[in-house]
């Protein structure tokens, strides 16, 4: 009985290869029956080669096997470092709103700061505007002309009242009517604008 085994094996190429492995035995009893000498040779000679394919495979499919394993690997480490970058985004996000709020902070700290530091104001009180936008004020009981600022209306302005000034006395603003002053008698009406008082000593 003839001792022929078919195998099918995938060589480095990727394509089928069949063997008889009775062949690669080299016994004469092991091929078939009115095979020519030819025949015999050439099996005789393909030998080696099927030996060196299926070598070739079994070492194919360990590459294939490491190549497989290191693309895991590798697939692994992308989604960690997918994860990773998701979290430093949203980490970023936090520290980008929390330097916000920390300036806007800084801001409003910063115009108390200037605030406090600025020089007191003083006070004068209005006499009458002129026509080269400049006004009549008196200070200490001492009269000036300072310029007034343009946000304000000289027309808003009446006589007696409290005009508040900066470091230049200019007026920036206008003010209420003091509450405080002495007590006098009145004793004559000068015109419309003016009268005639005496104090108490």
């Amino acid at each position: 009985m003839s001792m022929i085994r078919k195998t099918v094996e995938l060589d480095a190429k990727g394509s089928y290869v069949t063997s008889w492995v009775g062949f690669l035995r080299r016994s004469p009893a092991n091929f078939p029956k009115g095979m020519p000498p030819s025949g015999r040779a050439e099996c005789r000679k393909a030998a080696p080669k099927v030996y060196r394919t299926r070598s070739d495979s079994a070492e194919f499919r360990s590459r294939l096997d490491r190549m497989l394993g290191e693309f895991e690997t590798l697939r692994r480490r992308y989604d960690q470092a997918r994860v990773q970058h998701r979290d430093a985004e949203r980490q970023n996000e936090k520290l980008v709103g929390m330097l916000q709020e920390a300036k806007q902070q800084m801001e409003l700290l910063k115009e108390e700061v200037d605030k406090l530091c600025a020089p007191p104001n003083g006070y004068g009180l209005f006499l009458r505007s002129n026509k080269d936008e400049t006004v009549e004020i008196l200070v200490d009981g001492r009269p000036m002309r300072v310029n007034l600022h343009p946000d304000l209306d000289p027309v808003h302005l009446e006589e007696g009242q409290m005009v508040l000034l900066n470091e230049a006395f200019n007026v920036v603003e206008s003010a209420g009517y003091t509450q405080r002053g002495e007590v006098v008698t009145v004793v004559d009406f000068v015109d419309e604008k003016r009268i005639l008082v005496t104090g108490h000593t």
